[in-house]
């Protein structure tokens, strides 16, 4: 991927959009998070091939896709891990304050792609 047109960077924000459906969906993460990962690595591949400072777009797109490979991964550790403790009753804690978190994270990321800003690096 050379320095993105203008229509790249409109087809990348369109599969921006079509990735947070997916999230929102929640059934359907799974295939968000493979989109994420595909275009975090095409993103970064480029960050680090250019020497030209690269527009402020691109560096968006890959702050949100990171966003929400980060959102998934973490989802899906403290998932498990309130599996492990459904039994003590720590579980239902955990599944909810992860739903909870997850509805945040992905409204933000939608906030902030309304706005062209980008995610910020912390989980």
């Amino acid at each position: 991927m050379e320095n993105p047109s203008e229509e790249t960077l409109h087809e990348q924000r369109r599969t921006l959009w079509i990735t947070y459906l997916l999230y929102l969906l929640l059934f359907t993460a799974p295939i968000g998070f493979v989109i994420s990962l595909i275009n975090t690595r095409k993103f970064k591949k480029l960050t680090e091939s250019e020497v030209a400072a690269l527009p402020q777009a691109v560096t968006t797109l890959r702050s949100h896709h990171e966003w929400l490979a980060r959102t998934f991964i973490a989802s899906v550790v403290v998932g498990m891990m309130g599996f492990g403790s459904l039994y003590y009753g720590i579980g239902y804690v955990l599944w909810g304050g992860v739903g909870l978190w997850w509805i945040y994270r992905i409204a933000r990321g939608i906030v902030s792609l309304i706005g062209t800003r980008p995610m910020p690096v912390w989980i």
